[in-house]
């Protein structure tokens, strides 16, 4: 899961900078930059505040997150229609 992936690729559609963010969120924009680099997973509170401020579901983030090789061979096919309905949402909310 590419959960820092995702929540960057939200981020970008809504136009909020990555500083903006970070101040939002009440974080260094460093921490944001390593979050969004996968080099810190971010807390569950964290990551709430992020959804909140995004504008998004936690569910929705998770779907977005989603990697071919997070999954065996007999559910590629799932996680590509769950991962193709997450960005349709995406850009039906931006």
């Amino acid at each position: 899961m590419k959960i820092g992936r995702a929540i960057k690729e939200v981020r970008k559609k809504r136009g909020i900078s990555q500083g903006d963010l970070a101040t939002r969120l009440s974080i260094s924009q460093s921490y944001l930059s390593l979050v969004e680099g996968e080099k810190k997973q971010p807390s569950l509170d964290l990551l709430q505040s992020i959804a909140d401020t995004l504008d998004i579901s936690i569910p929705i983030l998770f779907l977005l997150s989603i990697e071919p090789a997070d999954l065996s061979k007999k559910n590629k096919a799932q996680a590509k229609l769950a991962y193709s309905i997450a960005r349709s949402l995406l850009d039906i909310l931006s």
